[in-house]
């Protein structure tokens, strides 16, 4: 299972973005080559809610074999002429492809591994994803410029394939045919609901940070790229020591502080941005990645633990037919698109170093949740014993 969630995360993220700039090659614009980004995540939300009635029909593997066809197949239509309308035709194909991915992964973590190594299942499920995108980000720009565009599309088709290898050893699971909702007291749902919100907001701080780092710092420069490569390395190891810890000492212990950690590095990734101090926006992007990584664990774990095995695929989805369980993973994909969006447009007003400082209001609103979150798991456990 690591080596095809390896597989398939690397074949999405080494095209990521390689794609817009095929576009804009292509002689679009920047608008133009912006957008096949958007389609593919759209399609990525739509997947995403469809996902939980999928799982009980076909089952995991079926869903996830889908995931990996629809992210590699329409790779081998942008390797021949087409105009540009058949670009957001492909993204959305495989946009749909990696919604299946995301939700699918995440919950048959919870679905296979026993319930007292949730924690390092789903830290090293974070460790895997993050080291694939962390190495194939940068080498899928790096394959088009030295080798062509031709080869870095066969590459990103390639990957998603050789994950199937891995994923035909899964068992034939689905998620049970009864509303495991129904099983989940009201007071529950709100945990899942709150776990999301402490997602979006972190992810809306995350969005904010990739999306302004780069522009803070000069464009292409090797001091951009070291502190993206430590947001990406320090979350990895945020995940995993995550995992481990919950294991040990149970959920909850160090999200609060996490997002405190997370605040204070957003101030100082600003002021080291304003002040061009190098070695404090290394510790800076070293200790958000680091916050960002315990805060994912964290959250999922928590959310496992209130669903329960029965629930996990709703708790990382959210049920269409029903619509009583908020979605993790779109909790994460808006968060970083509302990041993106307000923190860019505040950047155009006020300028980059601000408000990169000011997107620490994002990690800041998500501490009272997730704080009433533990306090009502603590309450819930004292209550059982």
């Amino acid at each position: 299972m690591p080596a095809a969630s390896f597989a398939a995360f690397a074949g999405w993220s080494l095209l990521l973005p390689v794609i817009p700039m095929a576009v804009a090659r292509d002689g679009g614009t920047a608008v133009q080559a912006g957008a096949t980004t958007t389609a593919f995540m759209a399609a990525t939300v739509v997947a995403q809610i469809l996902v939980a009635p999928m799982l009980r029909r076909w089952g995991y593997r079926v869903v996830l074999i889908a995931g990996c066809l629809l992210l590699a197949l329409p790779c081998t239509l942008m390797m021949l002429p087409t105009p540009l309308i058949w670009w957001y035709g492909i993204a959305v194909l495989r946009g749909f492809g990696f919604g299946l991915l995301t939700v699918a992964t995440t919950a048959l973590v919870g679905r296979l591994a026993p319930q007292q190594t949730w924690g390092r299942a789903t830290g090293v499920k974070g460790a895997v994803i993050g080291c694939a995108t962390t190495i194939s980000l940068p080498g899928g720009l790096a394959v088009a410029d030295n080798a062509g565009m031709g080869v870095a599309l066969a590459i990103g088709a390639l990957l998603p394939v050789l994950a199937l290898i891995g994923l035909l050893r899964i068992p034939p699971l689905r998620e049970p045919s009864t509303r495991p909702v129904d099983t989940i007291p009201s007071l529950e749902k709100r945990w899942v609901l709150t776990s999301s919100i402490v997602m979006t907001l972190t992810g809306a701080a995350f969005g904010c940070v990739t999306t302004l780092v780069p522009i803070g710092v000069s464009a292409g420069s090797y001091d951009a790229k070291l502190l993206l490569l430590l947001i990406g390395a320090l979350s990895m190891a945020g995940r995993y020591g995550a995992g481990l810890c919950v294991d040990r000492c149970g959920p909850g212990r160090v999200l609060v502080l996490s997002l405190v950690i997370g605040t204070a590095s957003l101030c100082a990734l600003g002021t080291g941005l304003n002040s061009s101090t190098l070695w404090l926006l290394a510790v800076a992007a070293a200790a958000f990645g680091l916050a960002y990584g315990v805060v994912q664990t964290e959250t999922i774990v928590l959310t496992y633990v209130v669903a329960g095995t029965s629930g996990v695929a709703l708790a990382s989805t959210y049920d269409w037919l029903y619509r009583r369980l908020p979605n993790y993973n779109i909790g994460v994909d808006m968060g970083i698109d509302i990041g993106s969006l307000t923190q860019g447009a505040a950047a155009e007003l006020v300028g980059v170093p601000i408000a990169l400082a000011s997107s620490g209001i994002f990690t800041t609103t998500a501490i009272l949740p997730a704080a009433m979150a533990i306090r009502h798991l603590r309450t819930r456990n004292t209550s059982r014993r």
